[in-house]
């Protein structure tokens, strides 16, 4: 009996760290996926052609997206993420999405980026009318663009073709934002202009 009661505790104890190490491991991984977005993207900047943040990674860096808030006593919380090229679910498992049918960020043109309302733009829950977004692309240039509204759609969001010709960028997500059910039939759109 005791040799019994020994063995289902030891089950007991390697079956907690087993669950431990588990939820561990997608924080873990996050961050390091987040560390090696930055290390190539500093790459990128600095001419390298081939900037995959590792190997398997079937896309590359195109901009960065920083969010500017309006309001100052936040204003030393600026967060920015590298935007990958494409929407696949690879990309956006780790990074904001460049739909690769609209203009490159900073370019002249309307550009839409996506990203999991619970990952990157989970941010977008404190942005408000009148908020900065900044895209710096490869050459380091920027171009600041203020917040002049925000849109709940029905998913399709909407058609690429619908896309004006204007100079605006476009954030969609997954709505409502706090909600975890996935597959939601609803999405934010945030519009933003050049200042």
């Amino acid at each position: 009996m005791g040799k019994l009661r020994l063995g289902l505790a030891l089950a007991f104890i390697a079956a907690g760290v087993g669950l431990i190490g588990y939820g561990l491991m997608t924080p873990a991984k996050a961050w390091l996926a987040a560390r090696l977005l930055d290390h190539a993207w500093e790459r990128l900047l600095a001419g390298d052609e081939d900037v995959r943040p590792w190997p398997w990674m079937d896309s590359e860096p195109v901009a960065r997206l920083h969010v500017q808030k309006a309001d100052a006593e936040t204003a030393g919380e600026q967060p920015s993420f590298v935007v990958m090229r494409g929407v696949s679910g690879s990309v956006l498992a780790f990074a904001p999405g460049w739909h690769e049918r609209t203009m490159l960020p900073g370019a002249e043109g309307t550009t839409l980026i996506s990203a999991h309302r619970e990952t990157h733009f989970a941010i977008l829950k404190d942005i408000g009318r009148n908020d900065r977004l900044m895209i710096e692309d490869r050459t380091g240039s920027k171009v600041v663009y203020r917040v002049s509204e925000m849109i709940v759609t029905e998913a399709p969001v909407l058609s690429l073709r619908q896309i004006e010709d204007d100079q605006r960028l476009i954030l969609v997500t997954c709505y409502p934002l706090d909600a975890w059910r996935p597959n939601s039939p609803e999405r934010l759109v945030v519009v933003a202009e050049p200042i």
